[in-house]
């Protein structure tokens, strides 16, 4: 999912362009007025010309304006065939669901399903003493047939924004789609997580929630630009890190918020460019998955997945504000329950291990044959305490790496990445990659803000490690009153801070074996080898700030 209409599309490498759709958006009048011709009809015939399929953004938080008339988005679907989908999106937010909001979402699933249309559907996650929008959606017996009804074309996605229950909104997701209810579900990435956290230049504290500018809705004039100062001081990588771990649990659709960030920019001529963040970071991972056939599908998730989670709709149970006492034991979590209530946000965004891969929740009126897709059935109240529930899933999963990093193993392939969000501590982790390849040991040290992806092919591995970063200097002393953002991202498309290097370092142990055969492809990076053939261990150093691909043979 793109934004920026036709010139984005144009930039876009025509191979890939085929896997992707555009984003649109109406105008107030398509939202109030009923007419033969909406105003978003032009834009929908000029992207109809370009050959562009669009997905059109209807729905939002009524505190921030009416959704799109059906009747518009009836004619639209009529009308062009390249009118593919509709986005429903942060129905969450404000004051919560309201009747209003179901209403308009179940009418917009049935039209879009009877037309084969997608429906979009993005929302994030907040600590208050209210159920999660997606688990509602499992309880709603008028909303839940819809979804199920026209399955096929709901894309429920993880908004990876909000002020906590990150891992319960990818569990909820991920549980309508394991069940089968879904036929897809997606990401949503976005440096608005870092604002939100109340981060700054990174590795320093967070000044509490959207601590920068927390007058967020007062306007420009109130927080001197300071929330996309600190929104933009998001590590580039990040985007690309959210990616990696929704790919490993079979995400299919993903987008990104702020465009300008995340995908592309006007330079200082007024010329849209693509950002440093797309091409060093989240293009290169996006096109390895296609590249490698790295996301994995139902079957081999299911195959994955030990233990499933079934919603009873009671209150009082492990679901409830603010979302993380069925996690915590598994995925960490360092925040007390009563201090992310008392401060309505929880900083923990990545599980701290990937050993129990993830934990779907399934929805209360899932069909009970449902629970014959899993091993076991888990239900609330299992467990007395977090050590019983963390001994009962270490029976079901066995250990398939050391080390501190997030290591997620599914299929042929390993999702690697430091779950470090804002601390400048290095993590290190050692696996054997596949059974075809058991004298093979591959290890190594992760800094923060950096990833690495292998796909086991034969007696091959690619791998693609990654740590694009930008030195912002946006919070450099003396920091000025307002912050200009059009002015910082003129800059940081053009001329982009990111000549400071990193290092990764890897290693391959070979038990017995002579000295793999070592490939790799880089820009700008260096990478340095050496074998020792006495212990059957080959060292890879590699000095770089962006992607470096690497095959090894053996």
């Amino acid at each position: 999912m793109v934004e920026e209409g036709v010139e984005m599309w144009r930039l876009l490498p025509a191979d890939f362009r085929v896997h992707c759709a555009a984003e649109a958006y109406t105008g107030d009048r398509d939202r109030k007025v009923s007419s033969a011709t909406p105003d978003f009809f032009a834009g929908l015939e000029r992207a109809h010309e370009a050959g562009i399929p669009v997905v059109l953004a209807v729905q939002g938080d009524e505190d921030d304006g009416p959704p799109v008339l059906l009747e518009n988005v009836a004619r639209g679907l009529e009308q062009f065939p390249n009118l593919i989908g509709c986005r429903s999106c942060e129905l969450t937010c404000g004051p919560g669901f309201s009747a209003s909001e179901r209403r308009y979402l179940i009418d917009l699933i049935k039209l879009c399903g009877e037309h084969g249309a997608l429906v979009n559907w993005m929302e994030m996650g907040y600590p208050y003493e209210r159920d999660h929008i997606f688990t509602i959606a499992g309880r709603d017996p008028e909303l839940s047939d819809a979804i199920s009804k026209y399955g096929d074309c709901v894309v429920l996605t993880d908004k990876n924004n909000g002020w906590g229950r990150f891992y319960e909104t990818r569990s909820l997701v991920m549980g309508m789609w394991v069940a089968g209810v879904i036929a897809n579900w997606g990401l949503n990435a976005e440096d608005w997580w870092w604002y939100e956290q109340g981060y700054g230049a990174p590795y320093t504290p967070s000044k509490g929630r959207r601590g920068y500018a927390r007058h967020l809705a007062a306007g420009f004039a109130v927080t001197k630009g300071w929330e996309m100062g600190s929104e933009l001081s998001s590590p580039d990588i990040l985007f690309a890190q959210n990616v990696l771990l929704a790919m490993a649990g079979g995400a299919t659709v993903y987008s990104f918020e702020s465009p300008a960030h995340a995908m592309a920019t006007r330079d200082a001529s007024g010329t849209l460019r693509l950002t440093p963040a797309w091409n060093n970071a989240i293009y290169p991972l996006l096109k390895a998955a296609l590249d490698y056939n790295l996301i994995p599908n139902r079957e081999q998730v299911r195959a994955k997945i030990k233990v499933a989670y079934q919603d009873s709709g009671a209150p009082g149970t492990e679901l409830d504000a603010p979302g993380e006492a069925l996690y915590r034991p598994l995925y960490g979590g360092s925040t007390p329950d009563e201090v992310i209530m008392k401060n309505d946000l929880s900083p923990d965004l990545f599980p701290r291990t990937g050993r129990y891969y993830f934990l779907p929740v399934l929805p209360k009126l899932a069909p009970a044959a449902t629970h014959s897709l899993f091993p076991n059935i888990i239900v609330p109240h299992e467990f007395p305490d977090a050590e019983s529930e963390r001994a009962y899933f270490d029976k079901l999963y066995l250990l398939e790496s050391t080390g501190q990093a997030l290591v997620i193993h599914i299929d042929h392939a390993w999702f690697v990445t430091n779950w470090h969000e804002n601390q400048n501590i290095a993590q290190d982790f050692r696996f054997h990659p596949a059974p075809d390849l058991a004298a093979v040991e591959l290890s190594g040290v992760l800094q923060p803000h950096s990833l690495l992806l292998v796909k086991v092919e034969e007696r091959r591995l690619y791998l693609q490690a990654n740590n694009y970063v930008v030195e912002t200097h946006i919070f450099d002393e003396p920091r000025p009153e307002v912050f200009n953002a059009a002015s910082y991202l003129r800059n940081y498309v053009t001329h982009p801070d990111d000549a400071g290097m990193r290092i990764t370092t890897l290693q391959m142990s070979v038990a017995g074996g002579k000295e793999p055969a070592m490939t790799y492809s880089t820009d700008r990076e260096t990478v340095a080898t050496s074998w020792d053939a006495k212990a059957g261990s080959l060292q890879i150093r590699i000095k770089h700030n962006g992607p470096v691909e690497m095959t090894v043979g053996f």
